[in-house]
């Protein structure tokens, strides 16, 4: 929900004072560049902007993360291209060079944004004529950067593929030793991103996959080596709080087998089981005990199997990594809990 909200003016001020675009403004300047804008706290799913709309509005984003979403020449479906973090301007640009905005961009979780509008910009500049001369010469650094940016990227590394055709700890293992930055994304078959890593000079410092984060969600990438597809972007700067706000402090290599190690060691479950063809059903009529290492996914398990079922097929109602199911499902199994 879209909600217009007081802030505090001194902190107000000090966050356009810090952008490119209010660089060398005085205070008093800034303050009525403050009063010509709103600040909206914007809700979990509500959209900024979308595609081919009129630029007829600056932001900066005081609190939380704008998520920016476009077809890509892997995806035609939207998905995400960029976070834009507490502290930076969005659609200035749009805005002074009359183009409809190119993504759409919406609010992952909940954002506090100040939203100035065409007029009132307009209405500021006519105000301060040396203003104008400020932009220009902003712009012309950005044009700079941008150049140079482009030079830089034509030298860069990218890397992706199907994973059906690339042994992914091998992959990574290339990424670290050759001490790679950027960000390795996976996406399903649909193009929908599943997980993403962030790679620091050769450690992992970011991991997300689907609601789990950190070292298990490392772990758990791997185990999904026959799905979709992997790419990876490198990049001077990562917005690693965007991926996850959970640091990995586990050095790669250690990271790396004990992934391996999971993989192997679940494959093996699986085999046992008959993780695939065989059907379950829950043998007693509540759990038993509280040997697994987390309860909850256990009771959910047994509860799971009080209708018979395959393990493969409850799989993704537990809400666990897969390493934590198929070890909880060993356990209910020698302990003749289902069967």
């Amino acid at each position: 929900m879209n909600v217009v909200v007081e802030v505090d003016r001194l902190e107000l001020r000090e966050a356009l004072g810090a952008t490119e675009l209010c660089e060398g403004l005085a205070v008093s300047e800034l303050d009525r560049l403050a009063d010509l804008g709103e600040v909206h706290e914007l809700s979990r799913g509500d959209v900024l902007f979308s595609t081919n709309e009129p630029a007829e509005c600056i932001y900066l984003l005081l609190e939380g993360a704008i998520e920016i979403v476009r077809p890509t020449d892997e995806s035609a479906r939207p998905v995400p291209v960029a976070y834009i973090t507490p502290g930076e301007m969005i659609g200035d640009m749009a805005l002074l060079t009359g183009t409809p905005r190119r993504s759409d961009a919406r609010v992952p979780e909940s954002a506090l944004i100040w939203k100035l509008s065409r007029e009132r910009f307009e209405q500021f500049t006519m105000e301060l004529p040396r203003y104008g001369i400020q932009l220009a010469r902003m712009y012309a650094r950005r044009l700079q950067d941008l150049i140079t940016h482009m030079r830089r990227q034509a030298r860069r590394k990218e890397l992706s593929g199907k994973l059906r055709y690339f042994d992914m700890p091998t992959v990574v293992q290339t990424l670290l030793t050759t001490g790679q930055t950027g960000i390795l994304t996976f996406t399903c078959e649909s193009g929908e991103v599943f997980a993403e890593v962030v790679l620091g000079k050769g450690f992992v410092d970011r991991a997300r996959c689907g609601r789990i984060e950190g070292e298990e969600a490392f772990h758990e990438i791997f185990l999904r080596r026959d799905e979709g597809e992997f790419s990876f972007r490198s990049a001077l700067g990562t917005v690693a709080d965007a991926v996850s706000t959970r640091p990995i402090n586990v050095p790669a290599m250690h990271l790396m087998m004990e992934a391996i190690r999971r993989a192997d060691e679940i494959e093996s479950m699986r085999h046992q089981l008959g993780a695939t063809d065989r059907e379950y059903r829950a043998l007693t009529e509540t759990l038993q005990h509280d040997r697994t290492a987390n309860v909850e996914v256990a009771r959910a398990l047994h509860r799971a199997l009080r209708e018979p079922g395959r393990l493969e097929g409850i799989r993704p109602d537990i809400d666990c990594t897969t390493y934590e199911f198929y070890t909880t499902a060993a356990i209910l199994v020698a302990t003749d809990q289902i069967g």
